[in-house]
């Protein structure tokens, strides 16, 4: 998954494409209004078989997830992938996920012993 902030600023992203390419296309699928926002050509750099693409995704709103898909030239796809926004600029301790901590408990009602008939 990718994340990306709701900014005017150039952002990036890191992929590993099926395919190299020297220009692509990118489409972002909003998932909550079942719509298509972004659908814009970038120029991208491949180095040791990781794409990066930079550019402005103008169109995009805080907390919500998107269906990223990534076309090369010929229309052919590329990459496919899931991209949600924040504002949250602490990404090493981000997750997407909540809280899990203190949900499991420990059965300690039985003693743990069998009973031999």
């Amino acid at each position: 998954m990718h994340i990306l902030t709701e900014s005017v600023a150039q952002q990036k992203l890191y992929i590993v494409p099926r395919k190299d390419s020297n220009g692509v296309t990118v489409q972002l699928y909003d998932e909550m209004e079942r719509k298509l926002v972004v659908n814009s050509n970038y120029g991208c750099t491949v180095y040791g078989g990781i794409m990066t693409i930079q550019g402005t995704f103008l169109t995009i709103k805080e907390g919500r997830f998107y269906s990223l898909k990534v076309f090369r030239q010929t229309n052919e796809l590329i990459y496919r992938g899931r991209v949600f926004v924040t504002s949250t600029t602490n990404f090493a301790k981000y997750s997407v996920n909540p809280p899990y901590e203190n949900i499991y408990k420990t059965e300690d009602s039985y003693d743990n012993e069998f009973i031999v008939i």
